[in-house]
C-alpha cells in the first residue's frame, strides 16, 4: 500500500501529499470510512485523517456525508479523478502555449540552460541580482520559501544577496499555496525582519488542488524555473524578453486572485 500511495502521490498532481494518497487508496478499496477506521488501516494519527479529509474533500478528491455524530468519507469515482487531471492538462496548456509561440518566433534571441545544484543556484541568484535594473520587481510563483532561503544559506550567499538587493532597491512580489504560510512567516521573522519596510517582501497566497513543485522565478529579461526537491536540484534558465513579458502577465492574473 505505502509503495503504491508513493506512486501515485509522485504521478498524480492532485494529492497534497503521500498521505493523502493513502487515504483515497484505502477509500476506494473499503468504501465508506470514518477517522477512526482509516486510523486502523493507514496507521496516521486520527487528527491528523480529520485534517487530510477536510482538505481533500475541498479539493473534491472525497466526499463526506453525516451519520449522526459520525462523519463518513467516500473516495470519488477513478473517473472523477481523469476529469481533474484533464483540465490540470488544459490549464497547462493554456501557460505553456504563449510561452512555446513567444519562444519559437524569437529563437536567435534565446538563451537556455540546465543548471545543476545549489551552489550553481546560489551563484546565479547573486548574478541576476547584479543584472536586475535599479527600483523594479522580481516576482515569483509556487515559491519554496525554506528550499530557497536553505540553498543561500548553504552556500553563504543569502547575507549578500540581501544587501545588494537593498542597495539596488529591487522588490520581490513572492505567489505561495496557502500550506506554506508558516515557512513564509518564520523565514520573514529569521533573515528579513530588520530590511526597509518598503522593501520587505510582498506576498500573496493562493489556495490550489493542484500545487506545484516548481518554482518560477521573472526576473528583468530571464525565467528561472527551480525543481528543489530532485536531487541535486535542478535549475532552467530561459533567456528571452518575450517570454518574462508572458509570465508577468500570467503572474499579474495570479496576483490579482491572491489573498
Amino acid at each position: 500500500m505505502n509503495d503504491l500511495a508513493q506512486t501515485l502521490f509522485n504521478g498524480v498532481p492532485i494529492f497534497r501529499n503521500e498521505r493523502q494518497s493513502m487515504i483515497y487508496l484505502t477509500l476506494l478499496q473499503n468504501e465508506e470510512m470514518g477517522a477512526e477506521h482509516l486510523h486502523q488501516h493507514t496507521l496516521i494519527h486520527r487528527e491528523t485523517i480529520q485534517r487530510e479529509l477536510k482538505d481533500m474533500e475541498e479539493r473534491g478528491v472525497v466526499t463526506i456525508t453525516q451519520h449522526g455524530r459520525n462523519r463518513k468519507a467516500t473516495a470519488v469515482p477513478i473517473s472523477s479523478l481523469q476529469e481533474k487531471l484533464e483540465q490540470y492538462q488544459i490549464n497547462f496548456d493554456q501557460l505553456l502555449k504563449p510561452l512555446l509561440v513567444s519562444a519559437s518566433s524569437n529563437k536567435k534571441k534565446t538563451t537556455s540552460a540546465i543548471l545543476h545544484d545549489n551552489h550553481a543556484y546560489s551563484l546565479l541568484q547573486t548574478r541576476l541580482m547584479k543584472l536586475q535594473p535599479e527600483n523594479t520587481t522580481v516576482h515569483v510563483m509556487s515559491v519554496q520559501p525554506e528550499k530557497w532561503a536553505r540553498a543561500m544559506l548553504d552556500h553563504r550567499k543569502l547575507e549578500p544577496f540581501e544587501k545588494l538587493r537593498v542597495k539596488k532597491k529591487v522588490k520581490f512580489q513572492l505567489l505561495c499555496f496557502s500550506e506554506l504560510r508558516g515557512q513564509i512567516e518564520r523565514n520573514t521573522l529569521k533573515y528579513f525582519v530588520d530590511q526597509p519596510k518598503a522593501l520587505k517582501r510582498e506576498y500573496r497566497y493562493v489556495d490550489s488542488e493542484l500545487s506545484s513543485p516548481i518554482q518560477i522565478q521573472v526576473w528583468h529579461n530571464t525565467i528561472v524555473m527551480s525543481i528543489f526537491s530532485a536531487v541535486p536540484s535542478i535549475h532552467i534558465t530561459i533567456e528571452n524578453t518575450q517570454i518574462t513579458t508572458a509570465m508577468d502577465a500570467y503572474f499579474n492574473l495570479l496576483w490579482a486572485l491572491g489573498k
